[in-house]
């Protein structure tokens, strides 16, 4: 069982609805990984992702318990994993919705295709 709290408070709300947006640096990133090494690129992060994001969570839940707390058990692992695999594959998606696809950028180019 996952658990959170997540306050109601208008301060914190702020603060949420402030925070997400810039995160999509991330995807900037994402992007540009798709326009050097293409898809096997993109599989690499996601795989990265899926392997760093569980302990990342684990060790915020253990440093900052008021946060919530994981149930024991590899479900929430596995969920944790997929979440951030989900993530990066969603928020790529979108975009290449608004910027168009990395590998027809006019900046594309590789070093080895010099």
């Amino acid at each position: 069982m996952v658990a959170f709290v997540i306050p109601s408070d208008p301060y914190f709300q702020a603060v949420l609805w402030i925070g997400v947006p810039l995160i999509g640096f991330i995807f900037l990133i994402t992007w540009r990984i798709d326009r050097w090494f293409g898809r096997r690129g993109l599989a690499v992060v996601a795989v990265g992702l899926a392997v760093i994001g569980p302990p990342r969570d684990y060790w915020y839940m253990q440093h900052f318990p008021e946060w919530g707390y994981y149930a024991p058990g590899i479900a929430p692992l596995l969920a944790i994993s997929v979440t951030y695999v989900l993530v990066c594959v969603v928020g790529h998606g979108v975009m290449q919705l608004i910027a168009g696809p990395a590998r027809q950028d006019q900046l594309a180019r590789r070093p080895w295709e010099a």
